[in-house]
């Protein structure tokens, strides 16, 4: 198989991925939103997506699905690298 396509397809699974992930985490604020009560010190509206893809057209597709996720949304997500927690 040629590299680029390789590339491509790649690259089409970790976005497929990523975006089932952010749409999971997404849909798992609903339910909280919508409780009433008591507050929370954490903002509801932060999403802490913690991600091993470190390769720069990795980190490039998954920034691009963070900002089309969180425009279309009320929501923040702050990425974060697990790469250094499994060094320890």
């Amino acid at each position: 198989m040629d590299n680029g396509v390789r590339s491509f397809a790649t690259m089409k699974r970790l976005i497929s991925i990523a975006t089932l992930v952010l749409l999971t985490a997404g849909a798992s604020l609903v339910p909280t939103g919508c409780g009433g009560g008591g507050t929370s010190e954490r903002d509801p509206h932060v999403i802490r997506f913690w991600h091993f893809w470190s390769e720069p057209g990795q980190k490039k597709a998954l920034e691009a699905l963070v900002r089309e996720f969180e425009q279309t949304r009320n929501v923040t997500v702050e990425l974060r690298s697990c790469l250094g927690m499994m060094a320890r």
